[in-house]
């Protein structure tokens, strides 16, 4: 089931009238998403990135545009689909991190059930994945400031934000 029901109520808002936007993690995937897991992941290429990306986009269209076919509508609508990777670009780390990272309490981001549960595994949690949910809350920030996004959907990995 993965990503689709999300992606469906994402149509269903669009159908009645509100804009969507689609975030594929282009950035966060360098990270990866450390919910659920018991140690970190793999480190992506950036081939295997850009085609992950790519093939993320193309799924998002297809499966807009097939929605609207089946839905019987005569004008297409645009599903706005962004790459959060064009927000980080160029970000420098000291940069980010004092104009961003001041605003999370270290409480607040170790009483995450995800965080919780890596910091008693015999791994442990490197700190690139512990940040992960500060990028997470950044995302919605960055789209709440340039596009007015006021809901957003997602997996369980979104609701610590």
């Amino acid at each position: 089931v993965g990503h689709l029901p999300a992606i469906l109520a994402l149509l269903r808002f669009q159908r009645a009238g509100h804009r969507a936007i689609a975030v594929i993690g282009g950035a966060t995937a360098c990270i990866g998403d450390p919910t659920g897991r018991t140690r970190e992941r793999e480190p992506l290429s950036s081939e295997q990135l850009a085609k992950n990306t790519c093939g993320l986009r193309e799924s998002l269209r297809r499966v807009c545009s097939n929605e609207q076919l089946l839905c019987g509508e005569e004008a297409p609508r645009t599903l706005t689909i962004l790459n959060n990777a064009a927000w980080y670009e160029g970000r420098a780390a000291v940069e980010f991190l004092t104009s961003v990272g001041r605003h999370f309490r270290m409480g607040t981001l170790l009483s995450r059930h995800s965080v919780q549960s890596r910091l008693q595994s015999a791994e442990g949690m490197t700190l690139t994945e512990f940040l992960y949910q500060m990028f997470q809350a950044y995302d919605f920030y960055y789209l709440y400031r340039h596009y007015d996004c006021r809901i957003q959907l997602g997996g369980s990995d979104q609701l610590g934000k």
